[in-house]
């Protein structure tokens, strides 16, 4: 395997919605769910607004290949802790 992607773990807020109606006394509720999330993967691409994760890494004679991609808006990332 490359050893060119790090090794991560992000924890970060997940932006939260609910659909429909909600009567005014039900928001405190709702607005204090915790929100925070924690994603292990492999830094495929980061730019200035969002970092994609690759939870898999292959080589192949072809060169890399990554599998099951999730990308988090920086603005919701807490903190990176680099895991190897």
């Amino acid at each position: 395997m490359t050893t060119e992607y790090e090794l991560v773990r992000v924890d970060w807020v997940d932006p939260w919605s609910r659909g429909g109606w909600v009567d005014v006394e039900e928001l405190d509720d709702a607005f204090g769910h915790n929100l925070g999330c924690s994603t292990v993967g492999w830094i495929v691409r980061r730019s200035d607004e969002r970092l994609m994760l690759a939870s898999s890494v292959q080589t192949t004679g072809s060169g890399d290949q990554v599998g099951d991609l999730f990308v988090i808006p920086l603005r919701c990332i807490e903190r990176i802790t680099p895991l190897l």
